[in-house]
């Protein structure tokens, strides 16, 4: 998918997400593409990209556990 806050945006990127079953699990890569490494850098820097990446899988991880749980 495109993460962008408007059309044209400079600071959008591309991301892909595959998962890969594994034993005793799955998982998951995210291949993210920037415009350049400067506009990367400036959103791990101003944004705190990476903490936010991480709590996003975080947050998953919880919500996978959730509906395993429940039999889904």
């Amino acid at each position: 998918w495109v993460h962008g806050s408007r059309e044209n945006d400079p600071d959008a990127f591309e991301t892909t997400v595959t998962f890969e079953e594994i034993e005793g699990g799955t998982q998951v890569t995210l291949h993210q593409v920037h415009a350049s490494k400067e506009r990367r850098d400036m959103l791990i820097d101003q944004f705190g990209a990476l903490e936010g990446g991480l709590n996003t899988l975080d947050r998953f991880a919880q919500v996978v556990d959730e509906l395993q749980q429940a039999g889904v």
